[in-house]
């Protein structure tokens, strides 16, 4: 049974690399486009070629942007709906407790009440644990009467920022690439808790990268003795 002081510590971490998370995926202030350019530029296409490249540019470029719109529908639906919000709230907690705070796997003891599986537990991880939560989240909505109301706040608000995604023409068109790599670059690294630094990111390197071991002289020389005495015979021949 872990330590009241341990469990304090483990939230703690989780809070800390979620909150860099989120404020990466979402965006700083000075990421922000001009609510003037935001609105700006907006015209219809049909191609498909063409929203398949602007629909992941867009939705990088203006992050910030969408993550306020979201933010701000989220709250005014949290004081219209506070009962729902709060049975939301408790299922995303169950998600971070399974995947942030146990780092994705989770160990269940049989209930008491079984005495036949009395010490025997299961671990779910991976792909099991995401089912098991997909699944108690859906029955525990449902239960609530919240599970239509969950699903309109995620349609509305993907409806919304796909909808002026598609519309916008991009700010930097054939970039999404990049912007891609470095924010999930940025979001690995805050999940795990270590700073991201403009160099860094620039030259590609991570400290988590294996480093090539270090041999000293008297390693290398023994390395070479043993290739020698394993090493076949090159064959001779006499030219006369």
């Amino acid at each position: 049974m872990a330590s009241v002081p341990a469990i304090r510590d483990e939230y703690s971490r989780a809070l800390e690399e979620a909150a860099a998370a989120l404020a990466v995926l979402g965006g700083s202030s000075e990421d922000v486009v001009p609510w003037a350019e935001f609105l700006i530029h907006l015209d219809f296409c049909s191609d498909v070629f063409i929203l398949r490249t602007r629909l992941p540019d867009n939705l990088i470029t203006f992050r910030a942007n969408y993550s306020r719109l979201v933010a701000g529908w989220l709250l005014v639906c949290t004081v219209r709906h506070p009962f729902k919000s709060a049975v939301i709230l408790m299922v995303l907690a169950a998600w971070f407790h399974a995947l942030l705070v146990r780092r994705g796997v989770v160990h269940l003891q049989a209930p008491a009440a079984f005495p036949s599986l009395a010490g025997r537990h299961v671990t779910l991880m991976g792909s099991q644990l995401l089912l098991a939560l997909g699944v108690a989240s859906v029955l525990v909505l449902y239960c609530f009467g919240c599970l239509w109301h969950t699903c309109g706040l995620l349609l509305f608000s993907l409806c919304l920022v796909s909808l002026h995604a598609a519309l916008r023409r991009p700010r930097n068109p054939g970039n999404s690439l990049e912007l891609a790599a470095e924010l999930r670059y940025r979001v690995l690294r805050a999940l795990r808790g270590k700073h991201v630094d403009s160099e860094e990111m620039e030259s590609g390197s991570t400290t988590d990268e294996p480093q090539p071991p270090v041999r000293d002289a008297e390693m290398a020389k023994r390395v070479e003795q043993i290739r020698q005495k394993y090493r076949p015979p090159t064959s001779k021949q006499n030219f006369d």
